[in-house]
């Protein structure tokens, strides 16, 4: 069913993204008529979103709960083919025309064989799991709810494009989708495969702790999208609303800790000390994700995300690579599907954490009145183009010629 060549291309596609970044980056110090900035964004994130972290999560996902050898596994080869055909779309139409005709047919196609994997899934759990549905399911299941619930966001970028419906509408549209593609599917994904793998390696964890964790993660995070909401100064319940999110989100976090309580050295065992490095430094991103959700709920500190856009980002790139990205390294790896291999797994980790410094340091002066940093777009590109770099040093994540490329489109 799953095959490891579908690996590669996830990783091909983290390296592509990357390589936007990085160019990117260049055209804040050098740009080059012909070349819009803004399209160009739109491709990085997009492939970012749907080339990598979907793809790696889908075959994750496909490798934890879906047998390989399960009789109704086939059909998910040939979606896996359609998601890979609306990702090259949009690799290919975002940068020509941003949002246009043709991006926006395979964005929604996107959305539609989204909608296919949910059924897909749904029906195939009942039947692999008949009775007793385990927590990394659950976890599964309510990633997959909201990555659906966060399709709303370009349906409303869409509507209020066509009918004019104004800046706020659009920033809050493309908030919506974004919450819920990191605080919802991203996020519970990533337990669904970290629990699945304790559940797999006979670690018991504390089963009541842990699902305390799921429900008050589960209870905060629709509600926590009024924190994205308050730069447009809303009503006092929208920061009622927002406050209360995070409080649970922060007590369901606490509730993580008391699940894992005393579990260190059996996960250390079941993992190579890199990985295991891989996966404490992702987890370490997530405390600090929650962390500036948390602040993101005082006024003051959600006017300036808003207003500062390298604060935005900032945080998106905590969860998107520090976060997400880095636990994909180290479960990919424990499982030997990819390895990253640990001088080139160092050399994107200082490259991230270097740039993630610059990025919030210069803002940050600025506010202060201090010396700003000379030739930081210069500076910027030159740290964050280790990124890619280190990929390529890796290994270039490439289909080999016949044998693969047959492995890809047979049935």
């Amino acid at each position: 069913m799953y095959r490891r060549s579908w690996i590669k291309i996830a990783v091909g596609f983290l390296l592509v993204a990357t390589i936007l970044g990085g160019f990117l980056r260049f055209l804040m110090f050098n740009p080059i008529a012909g070349i819009d900035f803004k399209n160009l964004l739109h491709a990085h994130s997009h492939v970012a979103f749907m080339g990598w972290i979907f793809n790696a999560l889908f075959v994750a996902l496909l490798y934890s709960f879906i047998p390989k050898d399960y009789e109704g596994g086939k059909k998910y080869h040939q979606l896996f083919l359609a998601f890979q055909l609306s990702v090259l779309g949009m690799l290919f139409s975002f940068p020509v025309q941003g949002y246009g005709a043709v991006s926006i047919t395979f964005s929604t196609l996107h959305i539609v064989f989204s909608v296919v994997l949910a059924v897909f899934f749904v029906r195939d759990k009942n039947k692999i799991f008949p009775e007793k549905k385990p927590l990394s399911l659950q976890f599964a299941l309510a990633g997959i709810f909201f990555l659906l619930l966060s399709s709303f966001g370009p349906f409303a970028l869409g509507y209020g494009m066509a009918n004019n419906m104004g800046h706020d509408f659009t920033q809050l549209s493309i908030y919506f989708y974004l919450h819920f593609q990191y605080d919802g599917w991203f996020t519970f994904a990533i337990f669904a495969l970290f629990f699945r793998m304790l559940e797999r390696e006979g670690i018991a964890y504390n089963q009541k702790a842990a699902r305390s964790f799921f429900i008050l993660m589960l209870l905060g995070c629709i509600p926590a999208y009024a924190g994205s909401t308050l730069w447009t100064q809303p009503e006092w319940w929208v920061f009622a609303a927002a406050v209360l999110a995070n409080i649970l989100q922060l007590a369901g976090l606490l509730y993580l800790f008391i699940s894992l309580r005393g579990l260190q050295s059996r996960i250390r065992q079941i993992m190579s000390g890199w990985h295991y490095s891989l996966l404490l430094f992702a987890f370490g991103c997530f405390v600090f994700k929650m962390g500036m959700q948390a602040a993101g709920s005082i006024p003051f500190v959600a006017d300036m995300a808003f207003v500062v856009r390298n604060f935005l980002i900032f945080y998106l790139h905590i969860i998107f690579l520090g976060f997400v990205s880095v636990f994909l390294f180290a479960w990919f790896g424990k499982y030997k599907l990819y390895q990253l291999k640990p001088t080139q797994g160092k050399l994107f980790l200082l490259a991230f954490v270097g740039s993630q410094l610059l990025m919030v340091a210069q803002p940050l002066l600025l506010m202060v009145s201090g010396p700003l940093i000379p030739y930081y777009h210069e500076l910027m590109f030159g740290v964050s183009i280790f990124i890619p770099l280190s990929l390529l040093w890796n290994g270039i994540p490439q289909l080999e010629q016949k044998e693969q490329l047959r492995e890809l489109v047979k049935g």
